[in-house]
């Protein structure tokens, strides 16, 4: 989508052309009470689901993880979360 010098793109455009466009995903997880985060970079966001399903599942203090979808360029934007219960939640509705 090609814009005039005077359009701006949405923030949810901006964001959704770099989920479409991702070619790794970074994994945030936190911990409450500390400023310490671990992280993780994969190239797959299935096998970054299930690394953060085991993680989540294990006794700690990791409470959530947060994943940023980010492309070539090193744009990032927040793809969705996952909480201790395993819920996961986009950010956009998604297609399969």
């Amino acid at each position: 989508m090609k814009l005039e010098k005077t359009e701006v793109k949405s923030i949810d455009e901006i964001q959704k052309e770099i989920i479409n466009s991702a070619t790794f995903y970074n994994v945030i997880f936190f911990q409450p009470g500390t400023s310490t985060r671990l992280s993780q970079s994969f190239e797959s966001l299935k096998v970054a689901k299930e690394y953060s399903k085991i993680l989540l599942s294990e006794a700690n203090r990791i409470r959530s993880a947060m994943f940023y979808a980010t492309c070539e360029d090193g744009r990032s934007a927040l793809y969705g979360t996952m909480n201790r219960d395993l819920v996961w939640k986009p950010v956009f509705e998604e297609t399969t």
